[in-house]
């Protein structure tokens, strides 16, 4: 399996929504300890059919969506995307010791096909060659021309050696491709979650050549119980789009409960706000 190990970048090419003019003006020093936590969060979408329905919350095995007449449950491979918005979290969860790392499964798929092909041709030569040495004609046995045989013999060996080579031109070209997400890190959350769920939204290029072709992929996890001062660590791994690894980034974003957003030491704009500054950003939103 073709690995490659990556330093992360805080970063995804998607688009932001939602009022965010508050930023400036409520930034700055705070007077005490902070009230709530203002960031850049994501909604959760999940499409299903024609439509885009989003997350209510998550289970081990399924991700239930909300589609308006009532909760319906889809598998978590689904295709899903992230709402970029501005909103706030009454408490912070510190992640740590992240470890993402790309592999491919590339090669030795290329590798298992090359010899499934190679043993279909030679067990179709041989019953071929079997067929031709028990043909009977009027209960005598028939003069066999060797060299037929011979010659289907060389053409096999001159196959699988065509097979080989074109193998490993395909693993060459696969070398700098990957398909396979493994992400690690730790949580320490300043209170007790129920029913935590992360998403990773990771972006990419489609192509060898910089910034020609590129593309993104949203994938999600359930956590579980997240409880205050203990830290949870979580490891998971997901198969993702063939893409190469050349200005690859990510960004987590981290739920809970009913596809409520909470804030972390990696969030985009992370924000502490005091109480007053907090007033400040409630009347402005309630004036907007």
């Amino acid at each position: 399996m073709h690995w490659l190990r990556l330093q992360i970048v805080i970063s995804v090419g998607l688009s932001c929504v939602g009022g965010v003019s508050f930023w400036a003006q409520s930034a700055g020093e705070i007077n005490g300890d902070p009230v709530v936590y203002m960031f850049i969060g994501g909604e959760l979408i999940v499409a299903q059919g024609k439509g885009y329905f989003p997350v209510s919350t998550m289970s081990k095995r399924h991700i239930f969506v909300d589609q308006g007449t009532g909760t319906k449950k889809v598998s978590k491979n689904s295709s899903m995307l992230l709402k970029l918005q501005s909103t706030v979290s009454s408490s912070l969860v510190e992640i740590s010791n992240l470890d993402m790392a790309y592999s491919s499964t590339l090669p030795s798929r290329i590798e298992a096909q090359a010899i499934s092909d190679m043993l279909r041709h030679q067990m179709g030569t041989e019953q071929e060659i079997a067929i031709l040495e028990k043909l009977r004609i009027g209960g005598g046995r028939t003069r066999l021309n060797y060299d037929v045989i011979e010659e289907m013999k060389r053409e096999t060996q001159e196959y699988q050696e065509g097979l080989r080579d074109h193998s490993k031109l395909a693993s060459d070209d696969a070398e700098d491709k990957f398909d396979t997400l493994h992400l690690q890190f730790d949580l320490l959350p300043e209170e007790d979650y129920n029913d935590a769920y992360i998403a990773v939204a990771v972006s990419f290029e489609l192509s060898r050549q910089s910034g020609s072709k590129s593309g993104s992929q949203v994938v999600a996890e359930y956590i579980g119980k997240l409880q205050a001062g203990r830290v949870e660590t979580v490891k998971f791994r997901r198969s993702l789009k063939t893409f190469f690894e050349r200005g690859s980034k990510c960004e987590i974003f981290l739920f809970h409960g009913e596809g409520e957003q909470i804030a972390t030491n990696l969030s985009r704009r992370l924000q502490p706000l005091d109480s007053e500054q907090y007033q400040v950003l409630l009347e402005k939103i309630g004036g907007s």
